[in-house]
């Protein structure tokens, strides 16, 4: 993969959260395409829209979180299973949660479309790490 991140995915339903990982991501400048999705039906779509509009193995970076009215989580790794052979993208999916249940971060870990588990909120140093490590 190449080092740089074409996109970065935000889905989540908190509008203060997003706000701080789109700044955090700004200010550290991991990408100047910055996505937000406030459900997973939103998540599918702009990941379906993205799709369409990019070039073959572009790098997307999405953090998910689970627990969101209309599409949860879950749901949305469910679909993105059923669409995954059609997508041109690269991404690499991190939940993103707040959860403290040790079932949702061993569920979230056996789902191979999962790259990792992350505890809110982002930092600059999880960012660095991710970059170096993925990309």
């Amino acid at each position: 993969m190449s080092n740089v991140i074409n996109t970065v995915l935000l889905i989540d339903d908190d509008i203060t959260i997003n706000y701080l990982h789109n700044r955090l991501i700004q200010k550290n400048e991991l990408t100047n395409s910055v996505l937000i999705s406030q459900n997973g039906k939103e998540g599918i779509q702009s990941l379906t829209e993205l799709n369409s509009v990019c070039s073959n193995n572009e790098n997307t970076l999405i953090f998910l979180d689970l627990n969101m009215p209309i599409m949860n989580g879950w749901e949305f790794l469910e679909e993105l299973k059923n669409l995954n052979n059609s997508l041109k993208l690269n991404y690499k999916l991190f939940v993103l949660s707040s959860s403290i249940n040790p079932d949702d971060r061993k569920k979230a870990e056996n789902n191979p479309l999962v790259t990792g588990y992350l505890s809110k909120p982002l930092s600059k140093e999880i960012l660095d790490q991710l970059k170096t490590k993925f990309f």
